[in-house]
């Protein structure tokens, strides 16, 4: 009678789990729509600290508090710096980021096309050395002078990255190259096009250099110098 007890008892357990993990399937094994989206940039919390458990007992290595992320490798506490032109900037400044330095770079090449176009000389004067300055202002004055207006719009930077970097002493010069499109329509004092069309959308390669002081306080970078790329 015992046996027949305990033999009901186990396939009374084994329904109970078999229903279980039948409900745990039907869960975790579909999509329900309510997932939570992973981080665009979750790779910057890698090896990021968890708050401290003050009952937790003293560690040997700081590095034993570290989480990496799954499925991401853990960076190396003596990773090397950045291989090419950007190397020397990083031992100049080893918190200078090419990727910021890019973005920064893309839209002073906007806002200074722009200024050029509308006559804004205060743009100008804060974005670009003397010698990229002057000569614009002397364009943008001639063109006054005619009562010729110039109308630029950049639709698009196709490409923008690091073409070479020149370093003496703490100031560092980097060359940037930026493919382009974009139209450019100059018109007279009567507002009639001579040069150029509304839609005349034209993919231009500049060369563009810009200079700063990697010891200084002061973050911003000046265009010294544009050319045409090839």
């Amino acid at each position: 009678m015992g046996s027949d007890s305990a033999l009901i008892e186990v396939i009374i357990l084994a329904v109970v789990a078999g229903f279980l993990i039948l409900r745990l399937r039907s869960v975790l094994g579909k999509r329900h729509g309510e997932e939570r989206p992973r981080y665009k940039d979750a790779d910057r919390y890698v090896g990021t600290r968890p708050k401290a458990d003050k009952n937790a007992p003293a560690s040997d290595s700081a590095a034993d508090n570290v989480t990496p992320l799954p499925g991401v490798p853990r960076p190396s506490i003596d990773a090397a710096p950045p291989f090419g032109p950007a190397a020397k900037l990083h031992a100049l400044d080893p918190e200078f980021n090419a990727d910021e330095f890019l973005g920064g770079a893309r839209e002073a090449f906007a806002m200074i096309l722009s200024a050029y176009a509308s006559g804004d000389r205060d743009t100008l004067r804060s974005l670009a050395h003397d010698d990229v300055y002057e000569p614009m202002e002397a364009a943008i004055t001639d063109r006054e002078s005619r009562g010729e207006t110039l109308d630029a719009t950049v639709i698009a930077i196709q490409t923008a990255g690091i073409d070479d970097v020149e370093v003496e002493g703490s100031v560092a010069r980097v060359t940037v190259r930026l493919k382009s499109e974009q139209t450019n329509v100059l018109r007279n004092a009567d507002d009639q096009p001579i040069d150029g069309a509304p839609n005349q959308v034209e993919t231009i390669v500049d060369l563009w250099t810009y200079e700063r002081d990697m010891h200084s306080d002061d973050p911003n970078w000046l265009l010294i110098e544009t050319q045409p790329g090839d």
